[in-house]
């Protein structure tokens, strides 16, 4: 889970916010807690239903992003950017051939018309054996005498 971006990751994007949070933790990563008592504390909250999520409503969720725009224009929060590409701008085509490579032609076979590259090969389901090429079944008795029978038609 998200704990850095939680307000814009967790509960602006899912609805759900994190209640009864155990006083003397700190909103943060259950990795990052250091010590065995507070693990125990934050594992106490969790078990027994002090610390629950709990669904927002839609005017709950409006008004949480409300206050976060609030506190993003007064300069409260800064929300870090993301880094620009470096090629940004730039046209980017297909690859340039290394000195001494070919470029596949258009009308092979064994090339993909979109990508230019060779295909992969097709995966074959394997079927079950046909009963003729399964091996024959041995041949039982109709009947089988047993050392009883013997014995009385012996007499």
């Amino acid at each position: 889970m998200s704990y850095k971006r939680y307000e814009v990751d967790i509960t602006q994007t899912h609805g759900v916010v994190l209640r009864g949070w155990p006083e003397g933790l700190g909103f943060r990563s259950p990795a990052k807690i250091t010590t065995i008592e507070d693990t125990r504390v934050l594992h106490d909250a969790l078990t027994s239903g002090e610390c629950v999520w709990v669904k927002l409503t839609c005017l709950e969720k409006e008004s949480r992003a409300k206050d976060r725009r609030n506190k993003i224009a007064s300069g409260e929060v800064v929300v870090k950017q993301r880094k620009k590409r470096s090629d940004a701008g730039k046209p980017r085509g297909p690859r340039k051939l290394k000195a001494g490579e070919k470029r596949l032609h258009e009308d092979d076979n064994n090339v993909d018309k979109e990508n230019n590259g060779p295909r992969k090969r097709q995966q074959v389901a394997q079927k079950a054996p046909k009963l003729s090429q399964l091996p024959p079944m041995p041949k039982s008795r109709e009947t089988v005498n047993t050392t009883d029978e013997s014995k009385s038609n012996e007499d």
